[in-house]
């Protein structure tokens, strides 16, 4: 037994559909966020009515070299989570890297060596910790948090508990401007 199936002549459809509006002011109520995002709003728009020196580019500046730090850590997680993997040693990594950096700061070597050795540092502790998760079966997870562990020891090791002083021969990184723009 057979179907016939009726169909239009070649070349007929229905027409096209309305297109749907992407954005509507229900879509915005459920989204996830929505109520801090507006609180935030209001907090800005009322501290920058408040005050004269809150919405100048100075404290703008400020607010961006104070957020600097953590910005770099969390893109290189959000390039790592988009690939769905999951790093908990990044924290670990940057404080014995400054530990490192801090230490030969003070015992006398060049901005320069101290640079070159912190970042040389910082990542040779992701090779080990990609290499690791990439040819063993132990989980990302479990990897990054025995790193993280014992990059704290070594951080606390390294300064002893103590502070360290670097003088002022860091000062310029923080300060200094490359065609116009502050470095840190």
């Amino acid at each position: 037994m057979s179907v016939k199936t009726l169909t239009d002549a070649p070349g007929v459809s229905d027409p096209p559909e309305e297109p749907r509006p992407r954005f509507t002011l229900g879509a915005l109520r459920r989204a996830p966020h929505t109520g801090l995002i507006a609180v935030l709003i209001v907090v800005v728009v009322a501290t920058a009515l408040r005050t004269d020196s809150f919405a100048t580019t100075t404290n703008l500046i400020n607010v961006l070299r104070q957020v600097s730090v953590t910005a770099v850590i969390a893109a290189g997680l959000t390039l790592l989570m988009t690939a769905g993997g999951m790093d908990f040693s990044m924290g670990s990594n940057v404080s014995v890297t400054a530990a490192v950096g801090a230490q030969l700061l003070s015992h006398g070597h060049s901005t320069a060596f101290t640079v070159i050795a912190s970042v040389l540092l910082a990542t040779a502790v992701g090779l080990v910790n990609g290499l690791v998760v990439t040819f063993t079966n132990v989980a990302p997870f479990v990897v990054t948090l025995a790193t993280a562990t014992l990059l704290d020891g070594v951080a606390l090791l390294v300064l002893g508990g103590l502070s360290v002083s670097i003088g002022t021969r860091m000062f310029s990184l923080g300060n200094d401007k490359v065609l116009g723009v502050p470095t840190c």
